[in-house]
């Protein structure tokens, strides 16, 4: 009988131990904690960070609490500094407020400390233009044979699939596309080429027309020359008519009014912020030099706005997180926040020919680094 007590008591124990076990996990994964010094029940807070690269270390308050990607429970609510870092990279550090009851997701990028160049042409690249979906290069080679207009597709593809540049026009006796002046048409799939053409009677016209972006175009040239004002109306159009459709989303009236009358805005690619600057321009003798003032970025979704350090110009970074800016002679990437400043690069380049490779993997820049070569060409800068 006696046993049988014992069996019975120590059942229940157990079961007892099981249930207080459980109920203090559920209370923990809940949010709480217990304050045995207080002895009371805590709410508390849980950071969910993520890092690209991952398994990087993260400091709270200057202690080593564990690797990227992880969660860090039973924090109780307040602010924290937090570190991020791996070798190979530029630190990243933030205060992040911590509330009670609630998961922060932290999501970081951390950028390489020293950069990786590697040349994307090799013969020259001139006056390179990025399509405005962010995918292909348009530039001119001024080398012999192979003069014309050239196109680079940045678009990830299968080993199997080439991803050499493609001439789109070769220069002729008559034509010169090299010399010509080139953009890229609003929807990416064509190329507006301006050139002067040689007459019969010896003197000079004007000439426009429209290149297929992914083939050579030798044949038959589209020639939009007595409708391109009408063209560009038209596209112009498009352009106000799609910005007013962003700008009437904003639910807040200042962002629609600060996005209404700003002459420079750029969205970012999933259309929740926008940057927004001013510009004014400088004589310099018979030379006149854009200058940009503040810039601000808007985020919808916290309804806040955001001022940027100075820069001579911005662009936004595909993850819609960042942006790249350019200032004395080097490139940063920081958070649309202002926070985080990564000096990318310091040399030589165009400051004006700074494109994010559609993945953000890579900076693609203009530079010069043979002096044997006329032309600058392109290279790319690793950044993961």
């Amino acid at each position: 009988m006696v046993l049988m007590n014992r069996y019975y008591l120590g059942l229940l124990a157990t079961v007892l131990t099981i249930i207080a076990v459980s109920t203090v996990l559920i209370f923990q994964a809940k949010g709480y904690k217990l304050d045995f010094e207080n002895k009371r029940i805590e709410k508390t807070g849980i950071l969910a960070i993520s890092s690209v690269p991952t398994g990087a270390a993260v400091y709270l308050n200057g202690h080593l609490i564990s690797a990227t990607n992880a969660n860090i429970q039973n924090l109780t609510p307040g602010e924290y500094h937090l570190k991020v870092t791996k070798e190979g990279f530029i630190s990243w550090e933030k205060k992040v407020l911590v509330s009670e009851e609630l998961v922060t997701l932290v999501e970081i990028a951390l950028f390489p400390a020293v950069p990786d160049l590697s040349p994307l042409t090799f013969t020259g690249s001139h006056s390179p233009k990025l399509s405005p979906d962010g995918q292909k290069i348009v530039y001119a080679l001024r080398n012999g044979e192979k003069s014309g207009l050239w196109v680079l597709d940045l678009a990830d593809k299968p080993v199997f699939f080439s991803k050499e540049p493609k001439q789109i026009a070769k220069d002729s006796s008559s034509l010169s596309f090299s010399d010509s002046t080139f953009s890229w048409t609003p929807d990416s799939k064509t190329v507006l080429v301006t050139l002067q053409e040689n007459s019969k009677e010896g003197g000079e016209y004007t000439r426009t027309y429209l290149l297929v972006a992914d083939q050579l175009n030798n044949e038959r040239l589209s020639d939009i020359t007595t409708t391109i004002e009408r063209t560009k109306k038209t596209w112009a159009d498009d352009y106000n008519l799609k910005k007013e459709g962003r700008i009437s989303k904003l639910v807040n009236i200042g962002a629609q009014e600060l996005a209404t009358k700003s002459a420079n805005i750029a969205w970012s690619l999933d259309e929740k912020r926008f940057l927004v600057y001013e510009t004014e321009v400088i004589k310099n003798g018979d030379k006149e030099q854009t200058k940009l003032g503040k810039a601000k970025v808007y985020d919808s979704k916290l309804d806040k706005t955001f001022t940027l350090p100075d820069a001579d110009s911005y662009v936004w970074y595909p993850d819609s997180a960042h942006l790249i800016l350019v200032a004395d002679q080097s490139i940063s990437i920081i958070e649309y926040t202002g926070e985080n400043r990564s000096t990318i690069y310091s040399g030589n380049f165009d400051p004006t020919i700074i494109f994010p490779s559609p993945n953000g993997s890579k900076l693609i820049i203009l530079s010069s680094f043979n002096q044997s070569i006329k032309e600058p060409n392109l290279y790319t800068i690793n950044l993961q």
